[in-house]
């Protein structure tokens, strides 16, 4: 999903609950992989974000380190949303509401294009 940030008009990227693509082999196909990263940078503005949040660790973990490769800088990172209700303006979708409910943390990060 894309569209511009609510804190300004800077263009953004919102990714939430993608495919974690656990198996080794498909890792590459994750939309925070460093590879689709590099691609999304083609059209993000300078100084642009990527919103992302997620229930799986393994993804959220190796996410952060995709972001690094990419060069994008951790603007704030959070290991449970629930927690810090100010963290956004944060959209709730129904893979969220449903996991919450079960009592799973959602990760979540801002990224920035350096």
């Amino acid at each position: 999903e894309i569209l511009r940030c609510l804190v300004g008009s800077e263009m953004c990227i919102r990714d939430s609950f993608c495919n974690p693509w656990p198996k080794p082999r498909h890792k590459k196909r994750r939309l925070t992989h460093t590879r689709q990263l590099e691609k999304y940078k083609q059209f993000l503005a300078p100084k642009g974000e990527i919103y992302f949040k997620t229930d799986d660790d393994e993804l959220f973990r190796e996410s952060l380190e995709y972001f690094k490769e990419a060069g994008f800088e951790a603007v704030k990172t959070t290991e449970n949303l629930n927690e810090e209700p100010k963290f956004w303006e944060n959209i709730e979708t129904e893979h969220e509401i449903k996991f919450k409910n079960e009592g799973i943390k959602i990760k979540a990060g801002i990224f920035r294009l350096k």
